[in-house]
């Protein structure tokens, strides 16, 4: 009768598609009121500094059944508002504010810096992160963490007056860049949630590189990214008061692949996809051209004699989009694998990515790839949650 009176019923799934919980919830009152009543919890926000410990989740829920308390302890994880570890919950938004004193940036003098600047920073950009890689944090407070990845060490931290979160890598030059795209991977997934429904321009957020040897020399990436597509290889700068001359690629691999660049450009300026490569595919007696996006501006000579022999097949742009960011989000979790399952699922996209290379893609093949590359993802439970996302959205794109 309730339901009938209503006239509507609301079920909330994930990015994959999956229900929230096992358990079905009529009354959302009813989770808001718990997840409230725990971030506001005096204790947790003064002594226990954002710690929740069970018995403090039992005194605090009282009124809740055991399986209802574990069922919101899940949403806050779900929600990015908390995380498990050392047997206890911890919500960085009801953590101290006090920076510990390796978190000083004169801390880091000579390490790769990246910053993002907002035109209006929700709080929530940082606790969100702090909980998405609360795994490799060695400290946390409310507005920033200290990282280690391997032999590479990061200061994340937000500054909410200036509308910035500057990111700072320090350690073997050769972990700078995998390191970097990894924090900047969980970054850009928060930063889309403000965007789904109403347009980039909706949430402006702009990105600078400062170069390790030219400090306090703060350079637009996305106009390194431009100016690297056009050609022009190098740009005058000033730095302590004299005119320097940058290489432009020099730079940019200070910080990102080439193959990350050009997925970039690719996002930022859709209608220019494909322009800059052609995968050509050779088979003896049967050529064919794979031609990503237009081909307006594009010269191609084909065939023997100037005969045209080369079948050309234009790839569909939203399949192309889908297969770089899925390729990204892969790479970002494969840190979270075993050695043996990094490789194995490294296989599965570079099959993947040959197969739909191809004029006519295997079904059978494409979809064992795809299969591995989910499995794979299920297996490191919330970091999978973008390549699940990301598989399924593929598959629905492809015959």
């Amino acid at each position: 009768l309730l339901l009938h009176d209503l006239g509507v019923v609301l079920d909330f799934r994930d990015e994959a598609g999956e229900p929230l919980s096992a358990e079905g919830v009529l009354n959302p009152n009813w989770v808001t009121n718990a997840v409230y009543r725990l971030i506001t919890d005096r204790e947790v926000r003064t002594t226990a500094a954002g710690r929740l410990s069970p018995a403090m989740v039992r005194r605090i829920l009282e009124d809740y059944r055991p399986y209802q308390r574990d069922l919101i302890l899940h949403l806050l994880q779900r929600f990015e508002l908390a995380y498990p570890a050392e047997g206890a919950w911890y919500l960085p938004g009801a953590m101290p504010q006090d920076e510990p004193s390796d978190a000083a940036p004169e801390r880091w003098e000579g390490a790769l810096r990246f910053e993002y600047r907002y035109e209006e920073l929700p709080e929530s950009v940082i606790t969100r992160f702090i909980v998405r890689g609360h795994e490799w944090a060695q400290h946390v407070w409310r507005w920033g963490a200290l990282l280690t990845w391997g032999e590479g060490r990061a200061l994340v931290r937000a500054d909410v007056a200036a509308r910035k979160v500057e990111i700072f890598i320090a350690g073997p030059e050769t972990t700078h860049r995998d390191f970097l795209a990894l924090i900047r991977g969980h970054l850009e997934v928060i930063h889309k949630t403000f965007t789904q429904g109403v347009g980039k321009e909706a949430f402006r957020v702009d990105e600078f590189i400062c170069p390790p040897e030219y400090p306090g020399l703060w350079l637009d990436y996305r106009a390194l990214l431009t100016y690297e597509r056009d050609g022009l290889s190098e740009i005058p700068g000033t730095w302590q008061g004299r005119t320097i001359r940058l290489n432009v690629t020099a730079v940019l691999n200070g910080f990102s692949t080439p193959e990350r660049r050009r997925a970039e450009r690719e996002r930022w300026f859709p209608e220019e996809k494909g322009v800059e490569e052609i995968h050509y595919h050779y088979h003896e007696g049967d050529r064919s051209v794979n031609v990503q996006g237009d081909v307006e501006r594009a010269l191609l000579n084909l065939g023997d004699e100037n005969r045209i022999r080369q079948r050309i097949t234009t790839v569909d742009p939203a399949i192309q989009e889908t297969l770089t960011a899925l390729s990204q989000a892969v790479e970002a979790m494969l840190p979270h694998l075993s050695a043996a399952q990094a490789k194995e699922t490294r296989d599965d996209l570079q099959r993947l990515q040959d197969e739909l290379a191809k004029p006519k893609p295997s079904q059978k093949w494409y979809r064992v790839s795809i299969e591995g590359l989910k499995q794979a993802a299920k297996d490191v439970g919330e970091i999978g949650v973008p390549v699940l996302t990301l598989a399924g959205k593929l598959l629905a794109l492809l015959p």
